[in-house]
């Protein structure tokens, strides 16, 4: 796997599975899993304090805006500070699964894909 999988596809198409698939390489405790449909993940607390320092993999399902891959990119290269209230701060740097809702186009994650290859591997899985 890559630092970063994209997954897409139409609805019903496998695209939470083939993410479930890719995360049972991991221990359960080391795998993140978050719902971005409706919510700025980047500046959300809440799922912040679902990160331990042994987070290796962060799955995001579904995703819905371009911006939210972006933001996500940007975490994969610069890695995401944790700022959890009663613990000392910490930098993880896991593999992310970006789940994409189907109106995100093949054309649109080409386009990312070919904008960001040089500073991080993506792959793209189309279900």
């Amino acid at each position: 796997m890559k630092n970063i999988t994209i997954i897409t596809g139409p609805a019903g198409s496998g695209k939470t599975t083939k993410a479930k698939e890719l995360a049972a390489k991991f221990s359960p405790g080391e795998v993140v899993w978050l719902e971005a449909q409706s919510r700025d993940l980047s500046q959300d607390s809440i799922c912040f304090a679902s990160y331990q320092t042994n987070t290796k993999l962060l799955v995001i399902d579904p995703v819905s805006t371009e911006i939210q891959i972006i933001a996500y990119l940007f975490f994969a290269a610069t890695g995401i500070f944790v700022n959890q209230r009663g613990k000392a701060p910490f930098l993880i740097k896991p593999e992310i699964i970006l789940v994409c809702q189907s109106h995100i186009t093949e054309l649109i994650l080409t386009s990312i894909k070919s904008a960001y290859q040089n500073n991080l591997p993506i792959q793209i899985i189309e279900c």
